[in-house]
């Protein structure tokens, strides 16, 4: 017997490539879908991430700003440990500072006023004001001839005046330079 082919075989060929077709189509579809799932997930993580940076950002800027006040804090605690160590230290060398700091008040006279003082060894260095140019040479000339009571030595010595100029108020600035004799304190 004869079997007739009743469907041409370009058409079982048109219904594969067709099925092939939706198939390509439907994966292209099921893809696209995914992926636009995936990029919008990865936009919306991108957009959180930003957004937590930026308050984080934010929180470090505020928590810095408080800390500046502590910075002035730690500033003045480092200041005032560096100050206590060095009055230890003062204390601990023997020397006796009081005593100093007596017979400069003593010997200066009541027209001029100690602006810095700085000591080093026995040497001192200070910056002054007078009411004028006569109490420069009263310094001078007290500070040259004070000697500890009971004493032959003259306290001071090397005395040198590094210059004055005149102030606003009418009062004159110097500088002056000194030795002092640490036995005799």
């Amino acid at each position: 017997m004869f079997q007739i082919n009743l469907v041409p075989e370009i058409r079982i060929e048109q219904e594969k490539i067709n099925r092939l077709n939706r198939y390509i189509t439907e994966a292209t579809i099921a893809v696209s879908v995914i992926l636009g799932v995936i990029i919008i997930a990865l936009l919306s993580v991108n957009v959180y991430q930003r957004q937590r940076i930026s308050n984080l950002n934010e929180k470090t800027d505020k928590i810095e700003n408080e800390l500046k006040a502590y910075a002035e804090i730690e500033e003045t605690v480092n200041s005032l440990e560096s100050g206590i160590n060095e009055i230890k230290q003062i204390q601990s060398s023997g020397e006796n500072w009081s005593s100093f700091f007596n017979n400069l008040e003593k010997v200066t006279p009541n027209d001029v006023r100690f602006v810095t003082l700085s000591v080093s060894g026995n040497s001192v260095k200070a910056s002054l004001e007078g009411s004028s140019v006569e109490s420069i040479d009263r310094f001078i000339k007290s500070l040259g001839t004070y000697k500890v009571e009971g004493g032959d030595v003259a306290l001071f010595s090397d005395i040198v005046v590094t210059g004055y100029t005149k102030n606003e108020d009418g009062g004159y600035a110097f500088g002056a330079q000194f030795n002092f004799l640490k036995e005799l304190l």
